[in-house]
């Protein structure tokens, strides 16, 4: 139901309501989570605001809850990565992510990353968590 949910939110540029929706997500592991809100973020016809906001449910799915991107940091128009931990694990785990949805996440992120059409505020946001992600895989830049 989450990750419908997740899906519904495409068209949402308000930040507040695209929190208050994703809030959920963020403390819940869920491989039909992690599926969703790449399949968001990886659509260029999405609201910039919601791509952004995907990767913070994407950060979760991959750090069970610890990892977050800090909004304003990678909205800044700046390449740099706004990172931290929360030092609070998710406290619900439905389906473990498998390493293939894993592997699969992180190649569509970086086609994301690579696409000269993706904004830059959703291509920082993408490379923060991407970075995070390719690191749990043990992936070399």
């Amino acid at each position: 139901m989450l990750a419908s949910m997740v899906r519904s939110l495409r068209t949402e540029p308000d930040t507040a309501i695209l929190f208050s929706a994703l809030l959920p997500t963020w403390k819940l592991i869920d491989e039909a989570l992690l599926v969703a809100a790449v399949d968001v973020l990886s659509d260029a016809t999405v609201t910039v605001n919601s791509r952004i906001a995907m990767t913070l449910t994407v950060a979760s799915q991959i750090s069970n809850g610890m990892f977050v991107v800090y909004w304003d940091r990678i909205t800044s128009g700046e390449m740099n990565c706004g990172i931290g931990l929360t030092g609070t694990p998710a406290d619900r785990v439905g389906a473990q992510p498998s390493e293939a949805v894993v592997r699969s996440a992180a190649s569509r992120l970086r086609a994301v990353v690579d696409s000269p059409l993706t904004p830059p505020p959703v291509r920082n946001a993408a490379d923060c968590t991407l970075g995070e992600l390719e690191a749990r895989l043990k992936i070399p830049d």
